[in-house]
């Protein structure tokens, strides 16, 4: 079997499903991992983490190779004040305990990272739901205090785990409080992010990955190819001049990231 590309592998709800849209944090890493790794969307619409645990230990597909680096953004519809998809905060914390030591188990490589719930726009989301002809019992059961609560859970367990975390709901929040743009803005329907609230996650997300797992930032993996000025140019002397410059400006660019410039 020929070598894989690393693998970053990107799960939860639909907020992360929807990631891999224009602007969404999925697409962002596509971008930054470019030839270097490759950016696997596991996201499904409307599960809950009682769902999301037993799917990895049902059938979840991983990929083949390596997993490099494991996203998981869970909790949103945890966050429903009522109906099939809330699930208690306490058991919501176990269940995302169980899917860290399960991820540990059968990932011990993988470096995971956890993404917070935001916020609701209450009034958009009753509206979209009245617009697609949901019964109100179906759109009226979300809540910022249901989302916090299972937000605050989140953190609580990311640092017990000693794991990275974004936490968007802190990233809109302040965001909207700056004057940035408002709530309704982060948003295409009151709980699904818009391209301007991913951005925030997008560059939290990718600033976290340069800072706690250096080695796996996009400046440090190296490319899953031969470089072109290598690969059939062995004994050529100018390609072997080309390699020496484009090696060193790549390294300083790496550590520029990094923060080790002088």
């Amino acid at each position: 079997m020929p070598p894989s590309y690393p693998q970053i592998v990107v799960t939860g709800d639909s907020i992360s499903q929807q990631a891999f849209k224009i602007g969404g944090y999925g697409a962002a890493l596509v971008d930054a991992y470019q030839g270097k790794a490759d950016i696997i969307n596991r996201g499904m619409g409307g599960y809950n983490s009682q769902q999301l645990l037993n799917k990895f230990k049902d059938d979840f597909q991983w990929p083949n190779g390596e997993v490099k680096i494991c996203i998981v953004h869970i909790g949103t519809n945890d966050a429903t004040t009522h109906g099939i998809q809330h699930v208690p905060a306490d058991d919501f914390k176990q269940n995302v305990k169980a899917t860290l030591k399960f991820l540990q188990e059968t990932q011990p490589n993988a470096k995971v990272i956890l993404l917070t719930p935001s916020t609701v726009d209450m009034a958009a989301w009753t509206a979209f739901g009245r617009e697609q002809g949901i019964p109100s019992e179906f759109s009226d059961n979300r809540s910022p205090e249901a989302a916090k609560q299972i937000r605050d859970v989140v953190l609580d367990v990311a640092k017990e785990a000693d794991v990275g975390v974004v936490d968007a709901w802190k990233l809109h929040d302040d965001a909207v409080n700056r004057g940035d743009l408002k709530t309704s803005e982060l948003f295409t329907d009151g709980l699904h992010y818009s391209e301007r609230g991913y951005a925030y996650v997008n560059k939290a997300l990718l600033q976290l990955i340069s800072t706690h797992y250096p080695s796996l930032s996009p400046e440090s993996m190296p490319e899953g190819f031969t470089m072109f000025a290598i690969y059939g140019n062995e004994n050529n002397p100018d390609a072997q001049r080309m390699v020496k410059l484009f090696t060193e400006k790549m390294e300083a660019i790496k550590q520029a990231a990094l923060g080790n410039t002088k």
